[in-house]
């Protein structure tokens, strides 16, 4: 099917050619003709039985579309041609009652089939009817006609003028989301079965709705226009699902495009729905625990380096004694190595503060570095031995490590040619910049670990006179898991329900418990940053208490977390207005 726009004599005219059989193939053209001008307004689809429409169900089942042109333009011709006879044209004109049939004009594009022009188009629709807003109508509208037959509808816009787009594919639209391992077909007591394509969409992408179909042909935008107290309450209704619905014995509303009949079929049709609601709702309900879960992970590291300062800047405060490795144990306070490596996290956490900022990618890089691969001229040593020292390769150049972690460093010294030479001394290590250790562990010093801070390291080779030296960049980075930031004090919190508890949140038996059940976290989960002030506001808490233990301090502490959440509410709506 080939879709023009184009223009004739100065007025705008709408070309619409389907080499298929052509209108009513089984009766000789001019009586056909007659038929159609004849009966505006009618269906002869809807004089079939229910198996030959199923076999033959197309759009133009509504006996609308000649009603339509008017809305279009001024005259309607159409123009048909069968194998065995010379094609006749139909001229039908807005708001008079007659019709005009002769032999056509012209060539038709086709041997057989139908030519349908809509003449001397408004300018208001002629606007509205832009050849990429057509295509995307067509491609919802008709996605199950076009999906079914693997029909090739194309739009060719010849108004459309330099160099914009001329010619547009109408490709089916593709719903957006995972699609839900449900059957194909949904049986539908004594009736044909309804066909099942429904997606769980991205939240926060608009309320969306799946659409109901009858035999490819879109009738309603949203399934709960059906029965809106049926489906209330349901996934249908939760604006996470999309997709359609199509079933094709419902019966659309007289004259229209969009409604149907309330019959038998849809209280058959509604009542096999029914079936799907609870295992909807329960993929809706892990949907939505799957997303807590990664909020909770989102907001446990951010927390994390959040209080990575109070190390730094507030050592008076004690934080939480914990074993690195276990998120639930809080046995002992991390010793100097730890405080050394919080310390010299500065930089790094100020960069983490900002999730929106992304760094670029590093290179890979190995736990061991493996020995760099030397120039195929050393297969020739023996001819030609290595030159005087030149320079250090240290590897990798470019490498990272978790707090508290620790990373193999190498060192080979080199020539001119880069080659590797032997260093009279053991290679030198030492810290440009930045805080942490490096130690040498290898006899000839071309190995050593790096523990802690963020530097840049060196290495010193001598050969005789020559000295080179070699860098490299170490970054820390808080990865690692629980185990290390538990070993820097911070804790993880335990999310559990006590809807009976009036508690916020509580160190109890070595762990830190957050009571999601409060109606304090119900409030704070409105968003994420309003949830990460809550939590950061009930670790705050637990650092006072921990470090100023006393019964005194308990109630006024809970009391100001309780006051901050009310104020960042009312500053976020105040921002709104703003």
């Amino acid at each position: 099917m080939r879709i023009e726009r184009r223009r004739e004599r100065g007025a705008g005219v709408i070309a619409v050619v389907d080499d298929g059989a052509g209108v009513i193939p089984e009766l000789p053209r001019e009586q056909a003709m007659t038929y159609i001008a004849t009966h505006v307004g009618h269906s002869r689809k809807r004089c079939l039985t229910p198996e030959q429409r199923r076999e033959l169900m197309v759009q133009g089942q509504y006996g609308i579309g000649l009603l339509g042109f008017w809305c279009l333009g001024r005259q309607l011709v159409m123009r048909s041609a069968a194998a065995a006879e010379p094609p006749l044209e139909l001229h039908l004109f807005a708001e008079e009652p007659k019709y005009e049939i002769h032999r056509a004009r012209g060539r038709l594009p086709m041997a057989k089939g139908t030519e349908v022009l809509v003449r001397d188009v408004k300018p208001a629709v002629q606007h509205v009817l832009g050849a990429r807003r057509l295509g995307d109508y067509l491609a919802a509208e008709l996605r199950g006609q076009i999906l079914e037959r693997g029909a090739n509808v194309v739009i060719h816009d010849r108004i459309a003028r330099g160099l914009a787009q001329k010619v547009f594919r109408v490709k089916p639209v593709q719903y957006e989301g995972q699609r839900l391992l449900l059957p194909a077909e949904l049986p539908v007591a004594g009736r044909r079965p309804a066909r099942l394509e429904l997606y769980l969409a991205p939240e926060g992408e608009g309320h969306r709705r799946v659409v109901l179909a009858a035999a490819g042909t879109t009738v309603l935008d949203d399934v709960v226009e059906c029965d809106p107290d049926w489906f209330a309450g349901t996934a249908f209704a939760s604006g996470r699902l999309t997709g359609v619905i199509d079933f094709p014995e419902l019966e659309v509303s007289p004259g229209s495009r969009r409604g149907i009949v309330r019959t038998g079929a849809v209280d058959d049709l509604l009542l096999a729905l029914s079936d799907l609601f609870p295992a909807l709702q329960q993929r809706l309900g892990e949907e939505q625990r799957r997303k807590d879960e990664e909020a909770e992970k989102r907001q446990i590291k951010r927390l994390r380096r959040a209080f990575l300062e109070v190390r730094r800047k507030a050592p008076e405060f004690q934080l939480f004694p914990v074993r690195a490795g276990s998120g639930a144990s809080m046995v002992r306070e991390p010793g100097p190595a730890a405080r050394a490596g919080g310390e010299a996290l500065e930089a790094d956490t100020a960069r983490a503060a900002a999730p929106e900022v992304q760094e670029p990618q590093e290179p890979q890089e190995l736990s061991e570095p493996s020995e760099p691969s030397e120039p195929a001229a050393a297969a020739q040593a023996e001819l030609f031995p290595p030159g005087p020292l030149a320079a250090v390769e240290v590897a990798p150049r470019l490498t990272r490590v978790e707090v508290l972690g620790e990373r193999r460093l190498r060192a080979v010294p080199r020539d001119a040619d880069g080659r590797r030479v032997q260093a009279d001394a053991p290679i030198a290590w030492r810290l440009v910049a930045g805080d942490g250790a490096i130690e040498p562990h290898s006899a000839d010093g071309g190995h050593a670990t790096f523990r802690a801070g963020e530097v840049i390291v060196e290495a010193t080779a001598r050969q005789g006179a020559q000295v080179a030296t070699g860098e490299a960049r170490v970054r820390v980075v808080l990865e690692g898991g629980a185990a290390v930031a538990d070993a820097l004090g911070i804790p993880s919190p335990e999310f559990v329900e006590d809807r009976a508890g009036e508690w916020r949140s509580r160190l109890r038996e070595g762990r830190w418990e957050v009571n999601r059940a409060h109606p304090d976290f119900q409030e704070a989960q409105a968003n994420e940053r309003r949830q990460l002030r809550y939590l950061s506001s009930l670790l705050a808490k637990e650092v006072v208490l921990n470090s100023y233990p006393g019964p005194q301090f308990a109630r006024p502490l809970e009391q100001l977390v309780r006051l901050s959440l009310i104020v960042d509410g009312s500053l976020e709506r105040q921002g709104g207005r703003g």
